[in-house]
């Protein structure tokens, strides 16, 4: 998901992997149940439409409207945390990056 610099968490992960030279369990490839597929794939595409800002219950209900999706309260509440999470890594893997990059100079 590109952010308002252009670059995708994956980018700064693969950046910040070459940086240091270790490798970041970020990228390696997340094992999600399949009872929560439903709701995980429907973050994925709100937070591709977020455009970086936290998603919200009127964009999900949008989005239910709009695709005819249909999501349970819990599942709803999952978006909500996986949404917080990501936002709270991606501040956190960027104060990394730029801490990084400054001790580099």
């Amino acid at each position: 998901m590109p952010r308002s610099d252009g670059s995708t968490l994956r980018q700064d992960l693969i950046q910040l992997q070459k940086m240091t030279g270790k490798a970041s369990k970020e990228l390696a490839p997340a094992i999600i149940p399949f009872n929560c597929m439903n709701a995980y794939n429907s973050f994925l595409k709100l937070r591709r439409a977020s455009l970086g800002d936290p998603i919200t219950y009127t964009e999900i209900k949008a989005y239910l409207e709009v695709t005819g999706a249909v999501l349970t309260s819990t599942e709803i509440h999952a978006i909500l945390v996986w949404d917080i999470t990501n936002i709270n890594k991606v501040s956190e893997l960027r104060q990394k990056q730029q801490q990084t990059s400054l001790e580099g100079q």
